[in-house]
């Protein structure tokens, strides 16, 4: 969660940066954020989409969880290049570049936002109800 938080943080400022601001505080600052955003979310979500799977299905779980990766790359940027095209009007030239990539970074902290929200429900949620549930609460299989 720390990780998509910084992402968020660095993908929010970014989306500020303007012909005004200077590099380093508007593009390589939120770009470092985003970098140290990646570093700390990628490997933890690979962990949690293999944990919990037997070692026979290890190597299906794990090509499963690649191609997700590529394919919510590939699906995430085709989502932002079309919504960068959404509403510019009749901008032309240097406002309507400055405008598309506004919109696109604001979206991008959308869907940052919104990965957020599916950790949350989806891998901290189920493991707080784990902890929270007594081991011998828990069925135990017969062998």
């Amino acid at each position: 969660m720390t990780g998509i938080l910084t992402g968020i943080v660095g993908m929010a400022w970014l989306s500020r940066a303007s012909v005004e601001t200077g590099y380093v505080v508007s593009v390589a600052l939120p770009m470092l954020l985003i970098g140290i955003s990646q570093g700390l979310t990628l490997s933890p979500l690979t962990s949690a989409g293999v944990s919990g799977v037997s070692d026979a299905d290890a190597g299906i779980a794990s090509g499963a969880v690649n191609v997700a990766h590529q394919l919510g790359s590939s699906v995430g940027l085709s989502v932002l290049v079309a919504v960068a095209g959404i509403g510019a009007g009749a901008l032309t030239g240097p406002a309507l570049t400055a405008y598309r990539i506004t919109t696109a970074f604001d979206a991008a902290t959308v869907m940052l936002l919104l990965c957020l929200s599916v950790v949350l429900v989806a891998i901290v949620l189920p493991a707080q109800r784990e902890r929270l549930v007594p081991l011998s609460a828990t069925p135990q299989p017969s062998i």
